[in-house]
């Protein structure tokens, strides 16, 4: 009942865990992971607009985030 507001947390979670990857390459300069974060937080953000229009979508999502990230 609730998949799209649980999914959204996770997506938040993730999202931090992302720009504090963001501001690490920052500091170490490193071009790869800098590219990588904000590739992924773009994703995030595409996948956060699509998912609350498709409720599937949000209850595969927390599925898999349940098995991979153990949250």
């Amino acid at each position: 009942m609730f998949e799209r507001i649980k999914c959204y947390r996770k997506l938040k979670k993730a999202d931090k865990a992302l720009q504090g990857a963001l501001k690490l390459g920052e500091i170490i300069n490193d071009k790869d992971l800098i590219s990588h974060s904000t590739d992924a937080l773009d994703m995030n953000t595409q996948f956060r607009k699509k998912m609350w229009h498709n409720r599937k979508m949000a209850k595969e999502y927390n599925s898999k985030a349940a098995k991979v990230l153990g949250m």
